[in-house]
C-alpha cells in the first residue's frame, strides 16, 4: 500500500521527485541501521583503546588514579586481519556458455588479477576487511577513471573508502548475503561550507538548511554541509519471446517477434538501469548512467545475526570487550595496590646507623649501592654482639587481584577462540603437528570472517564482468597479470599477430558470457615459499639425491641471481634427469596442443556455422528479390493490358468517328479529322521506350511520321 510520502512524490517530477525520493530513503535507511551503525562506532572506538566509561575514567583522573589500557582487543584483531593478508583469496574466470573463447577468458582473468593487485585495490579490500573484523562492517567501491589526461580510455579500479560510517544502504531490504539485490545506496560526504561553495558555485543558495535533524539524518552542522552520492536502480519491464527459427532449426530468444511468427512461450523480463546522482538536501548537482547492471557498492561483513526480526552485525570486538574491560580493571587495581603500599623497610637497632652513614641508608631503597655500612660497635645490653640489619619482607598482592587477571586473560581467548599458539605464545604442544593444529584453531574459529570476505571478493569479480565489456570496447592493449605475477601486454579487440608463433588471435572483451569462482587456496607467492621449505626439507633427510633438486631449490628462491643458479645446476643434472624433464615437457606440450586444436575445431564449427547462417541469409535475399520481380512483373502486365484495351476502344471511336465525318461533310475533311486524331492520340499515349510490351507499332492505327513537316489541314466545318 503506497504511503502518503510515496504519493507525494508520484505527483512530482523530474529532478523533485528524485530528491523526494532519495530524501526518503534516506531517511529510512538511516533509520532500520541505526543499531547496526551505533554498535559499529562503540565497536571501533573500543578498538582503538577508549575502553573506560567516561564517567569513571574523569573521577579517576579527579582523584589522581590510574587507568590502564591493556589493548589485547586489538592484538586479536590484527592476527584475524594478518592472517587473511597472507592468504588472499583470488578471482577466476572462466567460460560460462558453449562457444565462450577460453583464451579470451584467460585474458580476462589476467585483466582482473592485474585491478585486484594494484595498490588500490589492495589498500581498498584491506581497509574493508579490517573495519568488517573491528566494527561489524567495510565497504569497498568498484570505479573506472580515465587512464591518462590524454586520452579517452578508462580503466576498472576499486575505490577505498575510508569510513564505513558513512555509506548508508537498506539492510532490511536486502535478502542476499552478498547484497547483490541492493536497491539503491548512499556514500555522504562532509565538506565545509566554503568548500562547497567553491566547489559548486551554481548550486542554488538555501539559507533555511534543516538543522532538525539529528545525527545520521542531519544534512548541516553550524560549519557543514553533507552531500551524497545516491546510487538506484530503475526496471524496465519488457517481454522476452521464444520461438522456432526454421532458417537455423534452432530455438530463440527474442524481445520482438518477427511478423507472422507463433511464440512457443513468453515471459516478463525487467531490465535494470543503475543511475548515479550527486546531491545535497535541495537539489540533483550531477547525474550519470552507470555501466553495469548492479550498484557498485560491496560490503564487508563479519557475523550476520536477526535479533527481534532485525539483523546485527557482530564483530570481533563485540565479544572481547567485557573480558577487555576486566582486564583493564584487574591491571589497574593490581598497580595501583603494589603502588600505594611502602617499599620492604630495613630493620636496624638504635645507633648502627651513625650520622655519618645515615644519607646512604636514607637512599637504600631508592639505588643500588654496592654496599651499606653500620656501626657493628654497637652491643646488646647483656653485651652480646646486635645482629647486621636486615629487610622485612615486602607486602603482599592479594592473590584475587591475580587471579582475576588471569581469568579476564582466559576469557577473551575463550570468546575470541584464539589461544596462545594462535597469538604466538608458547604452550603445552610439543610436536610441531600439535602446535599447527592449534594455531589452526584459532582460524576456524574466526573463518566466518574468512568466508564472507570470500563472499565479498566474487561479488566484486562478478562487477567486474558486468563492466568489462563496456569499458574494454575498443581496440588497446592491456596489462595482464599471470598466475606467477609476472606482467604481459594483451591486444583486445582486435587481430592480433603473435611474434612467437606467428599466429593470429582475438581476444574479443565485448562478446561472451563468463563466470567467477574464488580460488581459496594459497597465493603463488605462498606455494613458492612452501616449495622452498619442501625441498629444503627432502635435501636434509636425502642429501644423496640433492644434486637433483638444487636447479627447483634455486628457481623457487627469492634472492639475487636465482636464475643463474638455476641454470648452473641444471647444467649439473644427470641425462638421466633430464631426459625426464623433457618426458614431461613433451606431455604438457601434447595436452596444450590437444586443447589447441579442440580450440581450433570449435572456432571452425563456429565459422562453418557462421558461413551456413550467412548462405541462408543469401538464400532469403534471393527468394525476396525474385518475389519481387514476379510482382514488378505481374504489375506491368496489368499495365500493358488496361493501356491495350484502352488503345482498342480508342481505335473503335476513330473509325465510328471518321465514318460520321463522312456521312456529314465527304471526304474533304477525312484528312483534318485524321490529323486530329493523331494528334490526340500522341498526347493520350504515355512516353514509354520503344520496343515496351504494349507500346503500339507505328504502323498500327496512326500513319508513320517523317522528317518532313506534315502539312496542317482547316479545322472541320
Amino acid at each position: 500500500m503506497a504511503t502518503e510520502e510515496t504519493t507525494q512524490e508520484e505527483q512530482l517530477t523530474g529532478d523533485d521527485r528524485i530528491l523526494a525520493r532519495a530524501l526518503r530513503r534516506f531517511d529510512n535507511s538511516a533509520d532500520e541501521s541505526r543499531s547496526i551503525r551505533s554498535a559499529f562506532v562503540e565497536d571501533v572506538a573500543f578498538n582503538a583503546g577508549k575502553q573506560w566509561d567516561a564517567q569513571v575514567e574523569q573521577e579517576r583522573q579527579q582523584d589522581g588514579r590510574p587507568c590502564f589500557t591493556i589493548n589485547r582487543v586489538r592484538a586479536f584483531k590484527n592476527q584475524v586481519v594478518n592472517t587473511w593478508k597472507q592468504n588472499r583469496p583470488s578471482i577466476k574466470v572462466r567460460p560460462k556458455t558453449e562457444g565462450t573463447s577460453l583464451y579470451t577468458a584467460e585474458v580476462i582473468d589476467g585483466l582482473i588479477r592485474h585491478i585486484m593487485n594494484n595498490g588500490d585495490s589492495k589498500g581498498a579490500i584491506d581497509t574493508a576487511f579490517d573495519y568488517a573484523a573491528m566494527g561489524g562492517f567495510g565497504f569497498v567501491r568498484v570505479n573506472v577513471r580515465y587512464c591518462a589526461d590524454t586520452g579517452f580510455e578508462q580503466e576498472i579500479y576499486l575505490e577505498r573508502i575510508e569510513n564505513p560510517a558513512s555509506v548508508y544502504v537498506p539492510w532490511h531490504l536486502c535478502k542476499k548475503q552478498d547484497m547483490s539485490d541492493l536497491p539503491y545506496a548512499f556514500i555522504r560526504i562532509k565538506m565545509s561550507k566554503d568548500d562547497f561553495k567553491r566547489q559548486y558555485p551554481q548550486s542554488k543558495d538555501k539559507e533555511g538548511y534543516d538543522k532538525s535533524g539529528v545525527g545520521d539524518n542531519s544534512w548541516v552542522t553550524e560549519d557543514s554541509v553533507y552531500i551524497a552520492e545516491y546510487y538506484e536502480i530503475e526496471y524496465e519491464k519488457t517481454v522476452l519471446y521464444e520461438y522456432l527459427d526454421p532458417g537455423m532449426n534452432a530455438l530463440t530468444y527474442v524481445k520482438e517477434l518477427p511478423d507472422g511468427v507463433k511464440a512457443l512461450r513468453s515471459r516478463d523480463v525487467f531490465a535494470p538501469t543503475v543511475n548515479w546522482y550527486l546531491l545535497t538536501q535541495f537539489e540533483v548537482l550531477d547525474r550519470e548512467k552507470w555501466a553495469g547492471k548492479t550498484i557498485p557498492i560491496v560490503p564487508f561483513i563479519a557475523d550476520e545475526i536477526i535479533v527481534n526480526n532485525k539483523k546485527e552485525l557482530v564483530s570481533i570486538t563485540r565479544n572481547a570487550r567485557h573480558p577487555q574491560i576486566m582486564l583493564n580493571h584487574w591491571v589497574t587495581s593490581f598497580t595501583e595496590q603494589v603502588a600505594l603500599q611502602p617499599k620492604s623497610p630495613w630493620l636496624v637497632a638504635v645507633g648502627q646507623i651513625t650520622k655519618k652513614l645515615l644519607p646512604r641508608w636514607k637512599t637504600a631503597n631508592t639505588k643500588n649501592h654496592a654496599f651499606l655500612e653500620y656501626d657493628a660497635s654497637k652491643t646488646a645490653p647483656n653485651g652480646n654482639p646486635l645482629p647486621a640489619p636486615q629487610r622485612i619482607a615486602p607486602p603482599q598482592v592479594g592473590d584475587a587481584l591475580t587471579m582475576g587477571v588471569s581469568i579476564a586473560s582466559d576469557a577473551m581467548k575463550q570468546v575470541t577462540g584464539m589461544y596462545d599458539p594462535s597469538l604466538g605464545n608458547e604452550s603445552n604442544e610439543t610436536s610441531g603437528k600439535a602446535i599447527i593444529a592449534r594455531q589452526h584453531q584459532g582460524d576456524t574459529a574466526n573463518f566466518h570472517l574468512y568466508d564472507n570476505a570470500t563472499r565479498a571478493i566474487r561479488r566484486i569479480g562478478q562487477i567486474f564482468l558486468e563492466l568489462i565489456p563496456k569499458v574494454y570496447d575498443s581496440a588497446r592493449s592491456v596489462i595482464i597479470l599471470g598466475e606467477d605475477m609476472a606482467p604481459k601486454i594483451a591486444v583486445v579487440n582486435q587481430v592480433h599477430k603473435s611474434k612467437d608463433t606467428g599466429d593470429t588471435t582475438v581476444y574479443d572483451t565485448t562478446k561472451g558470457e563468463y563466470e567467477v569462482f574464488i580460488d581459496v587456496g594459497p597465493s603463488y607467492e605462498t606455494k613458492r615459499i612452501e616449495a622452498v621449505e619442501s625441498l629444503n626439507l627432502i635435501l636434509q633427510n636425502m642429501p644423496n639425491i640433492a644434486v637433483n633438486f638444487l636447479d627447483l631449490l634455486f628457481q623457487n628462491m627469492d634472492v639475487p641471481n636465482a636464475n643463474r643458479m638455476a641454470a648452473r645446476a641444471r647444467a649439473m643434472l644427470p641425462p638421466q634427469v633430464l631426459q625426464a624433464d623433457q618426458q614431461a615437457d613433451q606431455i604438457t606440450m601434447e595436452a596444450m596442443l590437444h586443447s589447441t586444436a579442440a580450440d581450433l575445431q570449435r572456432i571452425m564449427q563456429e565459422l562453418n556455422m557462421t558461413k551456413a547462417q550467412r548462405d541462408q541469409l543469401m538464400q532469403a535475399v534471393q527468394q525476396l528479390q525474385g518475389a519481387l520481380k514476379d510482382k514488378q512483373d505481374g504489375m506491368h502486365l496489368k499495365y500493358t493490358e488496361i493501356l491495350t484495351k484502352a488503345q482498342t476502344e480508342l481505335q473503335k471511336a476513330q473509325v465510328g468517328l471518321q465514318e460520321e465525318v463522312v456521312k456529314q461533310h465527304g471526304a474533304a475533311n477525312l484528312a483534318t479529322v485524321d490529323a486530329a486524331m493523331q494528334m490526340h492520340q500522341m498526347s493520350a499515349s504515355p512516353n514509354l521506350p520503344a520496343g515496351t510490351p504494349g507500346q503500339p507499332s507505328p504502323s498500327v492505327g496512326m500513319p508513320a511520321q517523317s522528317n518532313s513537316p506534315v502539312p496542317m489541314r482547316s479545322p472541320i466545318g
